[in-house]
């Protein structure tokens, strides 16, 4: 099965590995980072979620896994939202319009796929610390130790990603 990852997902592992370089020597040691470090680790660890959704869904569901997979409540916000959106954002794909509530309530949906990788409880606890933090940094306001957790999490989950990779290239052959 093949998966298909638009551009909003960096898959080249390269990619992911420069950002996360420039994170790291961009970061004081006092903690805290420059504007972009910031935006850099939120995108790198959303767009991880992301992928870890879609792929998981994707391989339990197939060409379905968007309407099979994440609950009608989420698909509606998601359709509204894109709606809302700038023109050219009309056909993007909608997972691209979830928020962090929403990544945690499709885990949660999806339990019996997610828990050979994740624990269950402890990610969703982490999505859930992660909406206020992720709308400051949108929203430029000044956060000083928050940042420290986005990339801390972002690692964390980039484990989570090799290992379920690493798990499904096996199945594969």
């Amino acid at each position: 099965m093949s998966y298909i990852l638009h551009i909003a997902f960096p898959e080249d592992k390269s990619i992911k590995e420069y950002l996360t370089k420039c994170i790291s020597t961009s970061s004081e040691p006092s903690g805290s980072f420059h504007e972009h470090s910031k935006r850099d680790s939120l995108y790198l660890f959303e767009n991880n979620v992301r992928e870890f959704i879609r792929i998981l869904l994707e391989i339990n569901h197939g060409e379905e896994w968007w309407r099979k997979g994440v609950p009608g409540k989420i698909r509606a916000s998601c359709a509204a939202r894109r709606e809302e959106g700038l023109d050219e954002e009309k056909e993007i794909d909608l997972l691209l319009f979830a928020d962090f509530h929403n990544y945690k309530t499709i885990i949660e949906a999806n339990k019996n796929i997610f828990a050979s990788y994740i624990d269950i409880k402890e990610w969703c606890q982490k999505l859930q610390e992660m909406e206020p933090i992720r709308n400051a940094i949108a929203h430029n306001r000044p956060l000083t130790n928050a940042p420290v957790r986005v990339k801390e999490y972002y690692l964390h989950f980039q484990r989570v990603m090799d290992k379920m990779k690493m798990r499904n290239e096996k199945t594969k052959i």
